[in-house]
């Protein structure tokens, strides 16, 4: 009955095991997909940070070079109101592009997040009376041992009665139940052997996954093509003449402050690193009562 109960105990373990492999699964392939997507919003918005430095930067030094020269009042205020509505436009894709960042490093914290539940799950799944019932269980072949020894010793009375002229159906009929219950106890043993056997492999295969999630914090950023740039307006010689220094250089503080703001929270994976060890502490236990368990083999 013991036996029966164990063999249920590790078919649920390994249900459980298997649903949160799963989910690791499908959660290392969201990460890497946010990790693309931010990647993809940091370039473009450096893209766009070192491109409008360096239009606002000539528009200036030709500003300065020309200062000398004068035209209409009413010309250099259209002008004036011409650039302020295409700035404009450009700080709010400035802003698009920052909601957009910060969008996805909301999802990959709750990604990570997700993650610190799976790899908690199955630290309880390891102090749990499931796998401490594996162990235990174990001990269980103290009893078939007697009755080995019970066999030989029924053999040695089996002699007994042949010298004695003892009638020898008796014994015999011991013997064979002794060994049909020894071979049932065997059997019993080899399946939960199998049993513990795969869960340990589903363990080690658990640890790999944690190993590859790990590898994501070394990943580098990498361009992707295919995406459409930005093409930035390209004014005359007069239109840059009559360009506001004042208005350019608050243009200018305003998109340094927003790129200053730009920066991406990478402290998750730090979150990460110490739910990892965790994890392997937790296998590195479970390794421990797989060694006991094996001792036990070698002395049985």
């Amino acid at each position: 009955m013991a036996i029966s109960t164990d063999h249920h105990r590790l078919s649920e373990a390994k249900t459980e095991l298997r649903f949160n492999k799963q989910d690791l699964n499908n959660q290392m392939e969201k990460i890497v997909g946010l990790e693309i997507s931010l990647e993809i919003q940091e370039r473009e918005f450096e893209k766009i940070r070192e491109a409008s430095q360096k239009f606002i930067q000539t528009k200036l030094k030709r500003r300065r070079e020309n200062l000398h020269l004068d035209s209409n009042q009413l010309e250099i205020q259209q002008l004036d109101t011409d650039l302020s509505i295409t700035l404009g436009k450009k700080i709010f894709k400035f802003s698009f592009a920052d909601s957009r960042q910060e969008k996805l490093k909301e999802k990959l914290l709750n990604s990570s997040q997700s993650r610190g539940q799976v790899l908690s799950s199955l630290i309880k799944l390891k102090d749990s009376s499931r796998i401490k019932g594996l162990y235990e269980t174990i001990e269980v072949r103290d009893g078939w041992n007697a009755c080995a020894k019970r066999i030989i010793y029924t053999e040695k009375e089996l002699s007994s009665y042949e010298s004695l002229k003892w009638p020898k159906s008796r014994a015999e009929k011991d013997r064979i139940k002794i060994e049909i219950s020894l071979a049932k106890s065997e059997g019993e043993l080899e399946e939960l052997n199998n049993e513990t056997e795969k869960l340990t492999k589903e363990i080690q295969q658990k640890t790999e996954i944690s190993r590859s999630i790990h590898s994501l914090s070394k990943l580098t950023f990498h361009e992707i093509g295919g995406d459409d740039k930005q093409e930035f307006q390209i004014y005359t010689d007069d239109e840059l003449d009559s360009m506001d220094k004042d208005t350019i250089q608050g243009e200018i503080d305003d998109l340094k402050e927003k790129i200053q703001n730009a920066n991406p929270n990478l402290s998750v994976f730090e979150d990460y690193r110490i739910c990892e060890k965790e994890y392997l502490a937790s296998v590195r236990d479970f390794e421990e009562i797989t060694s006991k368990r094996d001792e036990c083999k070698k002395g049985w």
